[in-house]
């Protein structure tokens, strides 16, 4: 398992699992598949290149077997009373992937890296950002 930053030669792969993702989870997420299906891959290129662009904002892939088996993405929060906190996004494990320690190895990652970014606090004010928590999250 390797986990690192999305890039731009990673963008055809990240499509892939994130239509997937949305269309299997669809209230785990603030967009949906109708929405995004239509999307020209240089649309989540640009989604790529902007967290790559931002002290502030990133989103990790893991690499299994020589395929992106899942995502996780977090931002740090605007605005002076709220910029200590951060918001996790787009975490999903590809099905065939889950109950193996994927997502929970990217959400580590995801904290640590979070706890590197200049005033972020901890982990307590970290969250997920969507409609529903998956029904997955959470089992060990």
């Amino acid at each position: 398992m390797i986990i690192r930053e999305l890039e731009g030669s990673d963008t055809t792969e990240y499509r892939t699992l994130r239509l997937r993702a949305l269309g299997k989870h669809p209230t785990a997420f603030a967009s949906s598949y109708a929405l995004q299906r239509g999307w020209p891959l240089d649309a989540f290129a640009g989604r790529l290149s902007k967290t790559s662009d931002s002290p502030d904002a990133f989103i990790l892939r893991c690499f299994v077997e020589e395929s992106l088996a899942g995502t996780v993405g977090l931002h740090r929060e605007e605005g002076p009373t709220c910029m200590h906190g951060a918001a996790i996004f787009g975490m999903h494990v590809a099905t065939e992937r889950q109950d193996k320690g994927y997502g929970r190895a990217l959400l580590g990652a995801a904290l640590e890296r979070a706890r590197q970014m200049a005033g972020v606090k901890g982990g307590e004010k970290l969250y997920h950002r969507g409609e529903a928590k998956p029904s997955h999250w959470g089992r060990r």
